[in-house]
């Protein structure tokens, strides 16, 4: 059976399940290889064939994700209420993409929704005029989490209530920032950031909610970074961006390195001629716990890494901080005072 072939027939069995399943999340025991069976009367499957189908449907109906807890201080969510009125476009389509095209069962991905939904309200509010720029917190979870595809969610649904720069801190090497930055390329940007006026790869993301509509144009965000390079000021100067005038919001993917971060920082800056820039900011820091930390005794004598995630904050009157972690005793120092 040829892999074209198998897809098709995987696709077809999750079709008629869905069906029978009508929206229930637990599946029992045996219930696939017979649904397997059943449903595959016509193939005339192979026992190993079977088993081949019935291992691909475990890794889409077994597979759970529970909403997590929040602690939280002294703010009010303001979301929920917001969300009603918001245009979505980058999530919408992260979301049709995920339940479409791959195999996140439709359980995790409402799962995802509802936590990134809880996440954002303890965000700033990019319709809220004022200065905010002291929101931070924290994402923490355990080992294979889906820490990008959480903070993949969590940015579409940002980039479309109006975040216009979002900074993903990607670890401390080169190969961590080449597949975060590969990763929010096929589920957030919908094109490869390594492109040209002639060559440009562009993801299945991009255009599923334009199945059917010749006249549906795909939107795709500015990339500071590419799959090929870190940060660095030909490759945002190609972008064009001015104060104000970020169309679609802009994306860095960089490594935790003082010097990127500082250049990054620099670019921003003239951006607004020196001064703050409106934003709104976001800023995702992965593997908060790893270098970001300011582990000084004495707070006047700041780490490198730590104090250049201040001076990018600072960039703009309104940032976001969120850090993602799975190591339970991490603790993080306010990224400013």
């Amino acid at each position: 059976m040829s892999e074209r072939e198998f897809r098709a027939k995987l696709n077809y069995f999750r079709e008629l399940i869905d069906g029978d399943l009508d929206g229930r999340l637990v599946v029992p025991n045996g219930y696939l290889e017979q649904a397997v069976r059943e449903h595959g009367a016509n193939f005339n499957l192979s026992e190993s064939e079977v088993q081949r189908f019935v291992k691909h449907l475990e890794t889409v109906y077994r597979t759970t994700q529970e909403n997590g807890h929040i602690l939280k201080k002294n703010f009010s969510e303001w979301y929920t209420t917001e969300k009603k009125t918001i245009d979505f476009h980058y999530w919408r389509r992260l979301k049709a993409f995920w339940i479409q095209k791959t195999v996140l069962p439709k359980a995790v991905v409402g799962s995802i929704d509802a936590v990134t939904d809880e996440i954002m309200g303890f965000l700033g509010n990019p319709k809220d005029k004022e200065s905010w720029n002291r929101r931070r917190g924290l994402v923490m979870g355990h080992v294979q989490m889906g820490k990008t595809t959480n903070y993949s969610a969590l940015i579409s649904k940002a980039a479309d209530s109006g975040y216009r720069i979002i900074v993903v801190l990607a670890g401390l090497t080169n190969s961590l920032r080449y597949q975060t930055q590969v990763r929010l390329d096929k589920s957030f940007v919908g094109k490869s950031s390594v492109s040209d006026a002639t060559h440009t790869t562009i993801y299945e993301v991009a255009n599923i909610l334009g199945f059917g509509d010749e006249n549906y144009r795909a939107r795709y965000p500015f990339c500071g970074t590419t799959q090929l390079s870190d940060f660095n000021t030909a490759t945002a100067g190609s972008v064009g961006a001015h104060q104000g005038t970020f169309a679609e919001p802009i994306l860095f993917v960089t490594k935790k390195n003082p010097k990127v971060l500082a250049k990054i920082t620099d670019w921003i800056r003239g951006l607004g001629n020196g001064a703050p820039l409106d934003g709104p900011m976001l800023v995702i820091d992965d593997e908060a716990d790893n270098a970001s930390v300011n582990t000084n005794v004495n707070p006047e004598q700041i780490t490198a890494i730590n104090k250049n995630i201040r001076f990018l904050l600072n960039t703009a009157k309104q940032s976001t901080y969120i850090g993602y972690t799975v190591d339970s005793s991490a603790k993080l120092s306010q990224c400013s005072r």
